[in-house]
């Protein structure tokens, strides 16, 4: 499956940019399967990765920013790989951490494949410990 670098990248932009949840999921599959690190197992749909995985972060998490460092196009796989840092305002309780109001961050890398200008499957992952460090919930440096 070849796909055009630069339909990926608008595809991949769009997401991270938009104004509502709904339009950056504008060019996500409605079957699309979803592997997040919060989850136990897989979450299938796109309705139910909006409201499983999107929405709570969005309500926790305001003012959002993602700095890309880089993404990378495999033209010949369909797989896109995002490196970033996400940066927001936590201003909600999230997975039973409570807000502290504060700006938070954290460094990502989440995969998508695109098939048919479509995200049919998609990986979250964040570096969990910054991610607990951020919001407080930990207390712990390394030496």
């Amino acid at each position: 499956m070849k796909i055009n670098t630069d339909n990926a990248l608008a595809i991949i932009n769009q997401m991270h940019t938009a104004k509502t949840l709904e339009d950056g999921f504008k060019d996500v599959a409605e079957d699309v399967v979803c592997y997040d690190w919060t989850k136990a197992g897989v979450v299938n749909g796109k309705e139910a990765v909006l409201e499983q995985i999107i929405r709570p972060s969005d309500r926790a998490f305001r003012n959002e920013n993602f700095d890309i460092n880089y993404i990378v196009v495999g033209e010949e796989t369909g797989m896109v790989t995002v490196d970033a840092v996400y940066s927001a305002d936590f201003l909600e309780e999230y997975k039973g951490i409570p807000a502290h109001g504060k700006r938070v961050s954290w460094r990502i890398r989440d995969m998508f494949l695109i098939e048919n200008n479509m995200i049919t499957c998609m990986w979250y992952a964040s570096d969990t410990l910054e991610m607990l460090q951020s919001l407080e919930a930990v207390d712990f440096t390394l030496p």
